[in-house]
């Protein structure tokens, strides 16, 4: 669409161009790639995707610093998502509100039965069991050292500089719910 100023305001356009002053057989580009929702003039800004002189590839990010650097749009929204054909969110990485990441992982039904976030508490959700060393855990969770390990499968340490006696390097907290049956303490 063409407005009477001649400007285009909706179309879509890819772009090659130079990264730097072409000298001797230093010919380096990029390739930019725009698009338009209507509202603004078409290749205003930055591009929504580049293709760098070094083949990174850069998605709402003009300066790409890894093989493949995708930028949130906004906080609270999905940076990346793996969706099942019946439209479900399989596997999603956030910005949440706060600015922080989450990665979920849903089930069929959609509920967030793994969450991971970085501001929060993460869970393996559903009744699953958890396994470390293991895909067969027995319990809630489980660490099993692989065939032949020798020593400790599970380590409790402190950085603390200097050991005295008495002092506490680790410790594991059994909880229970309390009672007020046979069992039940005062």
């Amino acid at each position: 669409a063409v407005d009477t100023s001649h400007t285009i305001t909706a179309s879509a356009k890819i772009q090659a161009m130079t990264d730097a002053t072409w000298s001797g057989s230093e010919h380096g580009t990029v390739l930019d790639f725009y698009t338009s929702d209507g509202s603004t003039a078409l290749g205003s800004g930055n591009p929504m995707m580049r293709i760098d002189a070094g083949g990174s590839v850069g998605i709402n990010q003009d300066n790409p610093s890894a093989t493949l650097n995708v930028k949130s749009k906004s906080a609270d929204s999905a940076i990346f998502l793996l969706e099942a054909s019946d439209g479900v969110d399989l596997l999603r990485v956030d910005e949440t509100s706060g600015g922080d990441a989450s990665l979920v992982m849903r089930d069929t039904a959609g509920n967030a039965d793994i969450l991971f976030h970085t501001a929060s508490a993460s869970y393996i959700n559903n009744g699953q069991n958890f396994g470390i060393g293991t895909d067969a855990p027995s319990s809630l969770f489980e660490i099993q050292g692989s065939s032949g390990t020798v020593g400790a499968v599970f380590t409790l340490s402190t950085q603390e500089g200097a050991v005295e006696d008495n002092d506490v390097l680790g410790r594991i907290n059994f909880k229970a719910p309390l009672e007020t049956g046979t069992d039940a303490q005062a």
